[in-house]
Parts: structure tokens; sequence; C-alpha cells
């Protein structure tokens, strides 16, 4: 028998970053007891070690079975009863330097394998970082607590999978107190489609879509102009040879520099673009495109067809949806002429479709932040 406690068994086969190992027979539970401290052998997601000289390799079991992967020469050399792990290679630890992931030496056939004991644990996660945060305890050790490190976190992309009941809902609850409590003056804005945060948070600021005393709004002016466009009438970056994707540009940059007096103070119009998060009011960009498509002029060259020789009888009211009207035109070819301006005609239609669909009113009826001069901006939402 061995006389390390930590012995678990040997190697059977190696396989580039994967080994098999046979669990020795002589411990006789699946729970031993190590300094007190109740460890499992054989549970998937587990660490293991194999040291090997001054170099310590760490590995994580993936599957467990009671006869070997490779057993259809091999299967009579074992008895009832065996237990064997499957164990992918995960790092390792030099002396007395920190554990690194990655392997450099490989363990061969017949290396021991030992369980890793809280120690190890402490060896392999470390201490906490700066500008980390707790943001549990491991499952294989109460005293040993998991960090996240905030910047890489906050910053990359991050997701918390799990099957239903596994604890995902809590574990986000967990991880957003862990920053909340870390740092002062930290603010979140959480998506909860399905209200199951709110108990969670009593302090927070919970708005709701359609919600009389909290109303949520998303003010369409804050989308690039990408994701507008895309949006509004389905056009794409590919589109930009077009005439009316680059017309539909030019309106919205004009818009946006027209209401460039903002309440933290007035911006550059030559700075603002397209993408600017500047208030406009989507309505008048629809009034203003309607206007073209429907408009009766002086003459029929479209190059001089201008808002000057334009035959218009009443403006209309974009607030309300209705649009200018115009002497119309007569079927003799004299004037007034009919608008040569009908490159807006499939996004003028598509945009009047979004703008009435009710379930988007929090994007094109924002409340307060509806996009027209005296109204508030980009400074009030951050800030409220």
């Amino acid at each position: 028998m061995k006389t390390e406690i930590t012995y678990l068994g040997h190697i059977i086969r190696v396989d580039s970053g994967t080994i098999e190992v046979e669990v020795s027979n002589e411990i006789p539970s699946a729970a031993p007891i190590i300094n007190g401290r109740l460890y499992k052998i054989g549970q998937i997601g587990t660490f293991v070690k194999i040291p090997i000289g001054n170099i310590t390799i760490y590995g994580i079991v993936s599957s467990v079975s009671n006869t070997p992967s490779k057993s259809d020469e091999t299967l009579l050399k074992y008895s009832f009863g065996s237990r064997f792990l499957t164990v992918q290679l995960v790092g390792e630890k030099v002396g007395e330097d920190d554990f690194e992931k990655g392997i450099g030496t490989y363990p061969t056939i017949n290396d021991e394998v030992h369980i890793v004991i809280e120690k190890d644990l402490f060896d392999i996660y470390g201490k906490k970082d700066s500008g980390s945060i707790e943001i549990g305890k491991h499952s294989s050790s109460e005293n040993l607590s998991v960090y996240a490190d905030l910047h890489r976190l906050v910053l990359r992309h991050c997701a918390i999978l799990g099957s239903t009941g596994s604890g995902k809902s809590n574990t986000t609850v967990s991880i957003l107190k862990a920053i909340l409590n870390g740092y002062q003056g930290s603010r979140i804005i959480l998506v909860d489609p399905h209200g199951e945060y709110s108990s969670a948070f009593p302090d927070a600021k919970v708005l709701k879509i359609n919600d009389p005393a909290n109303p949520l709004f998303i003010p369409f002016w804050l989308m690039s102009f990408d994701e507008l466009a895309y949006f509004l009438v389905g056009a794409k970056p590919t589109d930009d040879q077009r005439m009316e994707y680059r017309r539909f540009r030019e309106f919205i940059t004009d818009f946006k520099r027209r209401n460039n007096k903002l309440v933290s103070g007035n911006v550059d119009q030559n700075l603002i673009t397209a993408d600017s998060p500047i208030p406009f009011s989507i309505k008048e960009l629809w009034w203003e495109m309607n206007w073209w498509l429907n408009g009766t002029f002086d003459t029929a060259m479209k190059d001089d067809q201008t808002k000057e020789t334009a035959r218009q009888t009443d403006q209309g009211d974009f607030e309300n949806l209705i649009g200018a009207t115009f002497t119309p035109y007569p079927p003799n070819n004299q004037a007034p002429f009919k608008s040569k301006h009908i490159e807006f005609f499939s996004y003028e239609k598509k945009i009047l479709s979004r703008i009435k669909d009710s379930r988007f009113n929090f994007l094109f009826n924002p409340g307060e932040f509806k996009g027209v001069e005296g109204t508030k901006d980009l400074n009030n939402l951050l800030n409220e």
C-alpha cells in the first residue's frame, strides 16, 4: 500500500492532453477523509495531480467508468469493481512558482496520480488579485473563494451556462452584488425580460415598458446609424452605393446637426455624424421624406425641384403623421410637375410602418426624450 495519503492510482493511458487513470483498489471509499476533510473521488469536474520531480501537473476529471476506454484486449486484466477516470490535463506548477495553464511536461504510463486537497486548490486558484471580485466558493472547498477579473469580465464576452435549476440566476445576482459592494459608485443596467431579479435588488430603480409609474424608454437616437438604418428600413452598410441609403444618412446627419444645443452644452456641428447620440424627431424625418415624394414643382427638372419651387398648399403636421399637401399636377405635362424624387419610396413606407407599430412606442415615443428642441437628451438619460 502507498504511504502517501493522497495517492489515488496510476496512469494506464496517455493521449496528448488526456490521460486515463486506474483508481487503486486499496482506496475502499469514493469519499475518503484526508486531514479531517472529506474528498470525493471520481466526481466529474474535480481535480487530480501528477507529481513528477519538482513539477506537479494538474488535470480535471471528465468522465468515470468501470472499464478502461480501450477494453477490447485488456478487459481481463482488471478485476470486477475497478474504477477508471478520464482526465483532461489543464496546467502545471514548477517548484514554488505559481500555477500556470498549459502543459510543458507530459506524464507517462504508471506515473502516480494523487487527490488534489485544499492546499492544492489554493495553489491553483491563488489569492485575490487587485481588480478582482469574489463571485463565490469553490465546489470542492467551502473555504476557497473564487475570483474573477472585473476588467476582463466587463469588457469581454461572458456567459453563465447551466441546466434549469442549476443556479444561473443566483450566480448572476452574486456577481452583480460583488461589483456593487466592491466598487463604490458602480452603476449596472440589468435587462430582465422575465422580471426575476427585482427582489434581489430592492434598492434598484425598476423600469418597465408601458409602466405608468416608471416607464422604460430607449430613445431611437441612441442607435448608431447602421443599427437604426437596419431597424427602420432593413438597410445594411453594403447598400452604401444606393442613392436612397446615402440620402437617408445625410438626412439624419442634418437633423442631428440642427439640434446641437444640448443640456450639457453646444456641440460643434462639424463634429456631428450620423452616429452621434443626439436627439432628433423620427416623425419629422418621415415628414421630410414624404414631402419630397409627394411634392409638386414649377419645373420638371429634378435638380431644380427645390423647396423654393414647390407648390405646397399646407405643411401638414409631422407630430400627428400628417404629410404636407401640394397643388395637384395636371395630366397634360404642364406646371406644376410631379416630384422626381422617388428614391425614398420604399424607405418612407417602412419608416411610417415602424413608427405606427405600438410595440415600439418605447423607442419612437420616448416620453420627454422624444428628440425635439427643449426636451431631454443624453445628459438627462445618464444622470437621472
